[in-house]
């Protein structure tokens, strides 16, 4: 081999090897962080106006859950509510008063698999009848929603 084929042999291998470090580490290092910015800007899939749903609470009282507007998120598997309202009827509460508990919020955060409804911003709590009223006001509650786990 001559001089001149030997350089060319070297130059080629030399791009060859620049091209396989600028893919491995250029271009597709760059791949999974995308897939991250992706995931982590999850979209909805659904949105429900003025949502309103009723059900049996961890410790077996009816509850009333609302919202101006629930917005699911499934990638996160929770979704979120604006203005969340929950009243919650212990021993026969009625929802006149008569014992019901009023439970309101800024924002909550229900998740999909535990049930727990995260409630955030100005959480004002009243609790009990005409004439027996109670109320609270905090920052953040958590609300189980759902049967325990038997």
């Amino acid at each position: 081999m001559n001089r001149r084929q030997t350089v060319t042999v070297v130059a080629l291998f030399s791009v060859l090897a620049g091209l396989s470090a600028w893919l491995q580490f250029g271009v597709l290092a760059r791949a999974p962080a995308a897939a991250a910015v992706a995931i982590a800007a999850d979209e909805p899939d659904y949105y429900i106006e003025r949502f309103v749903s009723t059900g049996i609470d961890a410790l077996g009282a009816q509850y009333r859950l609302s919202a101006e507007r629930l917005t699911h998120y499934p990638r996160a598997r929770r979704a979120l509510l604006e203005r969340p309202r929950i009243v919650q009827y212990p021993n026969g509460a009625n929802d006149r008063g008569g014992g019901a508990r009023r439970i309101q919020a800024d924002t909550g955060a229900l998740d999909d698999d535990s049930a727990e409804l995260q409630l955030a911003g100005q959480v004002r709590v009243f609790e009990g009848g005409a004439g027996n009223a109670s109320f609270a006001t905090v920052n953040t509650m958590t609300v189980k929603l759902g049967r325990a786990e038997e």
